[in-house]
């Protein structure tokens, strides 16, 4: 990981080469960091990059690959369509899924232009537009309910498809920014609608919403404070 962060400051390095008109405006911003790792940095600390790269790309396309066939075998089909299967049954399914997934992001990847700079943004939007109203205001702010999260996580998911796919950036700025805040706007306003909601006492305790210290009483009645 720490020599494939050099990745994260090849395009910054040559956009900077650009601007002073040392490098050349590429055709295609997604050769940035190849052709900035080629022409300006040693041969040797390219090859260990590159390496790098390669070895940590293939673990999270390993994983999200699995997580993806998995999700659609046991949750999908067997959680919402109720299919029976056996467990050689499922993993064949699995199997089956991790293939067509891996070729449909091939195919997205070779006839899309500009993928690595939009899809990598609007992944970690997307990613911030579903966690960040339910983490950083649902772990701190009592009121919030089980259908804020539900109802911010729809409109994240699906708005957030929808930018990525039309490719929408209003005014220059990519279109999940808005797609976070409507979120977090719809996670505030379905939980002031809905039902307020009791949380357990223990889970009370592992947010932090509790007191610093809470009264328990034991079997003899005595009240034993407790952390």
């Amino acid at each position: 990981y720490s020599v494939a962060a050099f990745m994260i400051f090849s395009g910054l390095g040559l956009a900077a080469l650009t601007a002073t008109h040392r490098a050349p405006v590429l055709s295609n911003p997604d050769y940035a960091a190849p052709y900035f790792f080629i022409h300006y940095i040693p041969t040797w600390l390219s090859g260990i990059v590159f390496t790098a790269l390669i070895a940590a790309s293939m673990a999270t396309v390993n994983g999200f690959s699995n997580i993806a066939s998995a999700a659609i075998t046991r949750d999908f089909m067997q959680g919402v369509l109720g299919l029976r299967f056996t467990n050689k049954q499922g993993l064949l399914w699995g199997r089956l899924w991790t293939f067509l997934l891996l070729a449909i992001a091939l195919l997205v990847t070779y006839w899309r232009s500009s993928l690595i700079g939009i899809a990598g943004t609007e992944a970690w939007g997307l990613l911030a537009a579903v966690f960040l109203p339910a983490v950083a205001i649902g772990l701190n702010w009592r009121r919030g309910t089980g259908w804020g999260v539900v109802g911010s996580g729809l409109i994240a998911i699906v708005g957030g498809t929808v930018v990525t796919v039309t490719n929408w950036n209003p005014g220059g700025f990519f279109g999940i920014a808005v797609i976070i805040a409507a979120s977090l706007i719809a996670y505030g306003v379905i939980s002031l609608l809905t039902p307020v909601e009791t949380l357990d006492p223990a889970m009370e305790a592992i947010v932090g919403m509790s007191s610093s210290s809470r009264v328990t009483t034991v079997a003899a009645g005595d009240p034993v404070s407790t952390p």
